[in-house]
């Protein structure tokens, strides 16, 4: 039975990475990965964590062994030119609200990195891909849409338009600052889907921004 240090080994030689370009992607020296693979150093959690955001890695099979390698399709190797940006099998109701049933990686889209730091001006590692389900935010937002999400945005520091879960219920609403501590909830499509407030104090477990639409592209 294969150990997490072994299981490690195999997901770099999986990209066909060195163990010094294996660590530039994971923040890591590469006497380091080395140390890993070698079992001198025990993978933790924050090293598990880390596999999975940047190749996921399922976490269960890199620790106990236990199910399949990958919790999505095999994540492409980044280059310097583009960068992948995963698609999760989630949409964003723009109308009453679409219950989360999974959140997985359906596939990977290539973008630039350079227009992506140089016109969005944001992370790449810090971007998701969903789709838009529902009418509420036409005529900006159409249903099958293409959402890229800035997860790294969760404050609403300014109004836009913004993914937003409600209990189970994901959203794309935009939304708009008001004194006193309160947020407007708004939808396009205003003469068919009332505006609401809720209590920025609220914000937590019921109430989450999880981040800020960036880009949005559709097919014809």
């Amino acid at each position: 039975m294969t150990s997490p240090n072994e299981r490690l080994k195999k997901v770099r030689e999986d990209y066909g990475l060195t163990q010094t370009a294996f660590g530039e992607q994971i923040g890591l020296k590469g006497t380091q990965v080395r140390d890993l693979e070698s079992g001198k150093v025990k993978i933790d959690a924050l090293i598990s964590k880390i596999l999975y955001h940047e190749f996921y890695v399922n976490p269960l099979w890199l620790i106990e062994g236990k199910g399949n390698m990958y919790v999505a399709p095999k994540a492409p190797q980044q280059d310097s030119d583009f960068t992948y940006i995963p698609l999760y099998d989630i949409r964003a109701a723009a109308g009453p609200g679409a219950l989360v049933e999974k959140e997985e990686v359906k596939d990977f889209l290539a973008f630039k990195q350079d227009w992506i730091r140089g016109v969005l001006r944001v992370n790449p590692q810090d971007l998701r891909l969903i789709y838009v389900d529902g009418d509420s935010m036409e005529p900006t937002l159409h249903h099958g849409d293409l959402i890229l999400v800035n997860v790294g945005n969760h404050a609403v520091v300014r109004d836009g338009i913004y993914v937003v879960r409600f209990g189970q219920a994901v959203m794309v609403k935009r939304l708009q600052l008001l004194p006193g501590d309160r947020l407007k909830v708004k939808s396009d499509n205003e003469s068919a889907y009332e505006p609401f407030i809720i209590d920025l104090k609220k914000l937590g477990e019921e109430v989450a921004v999880i981040g800020r639409v960036v880009w949005t592209g559709r097919g014809l």
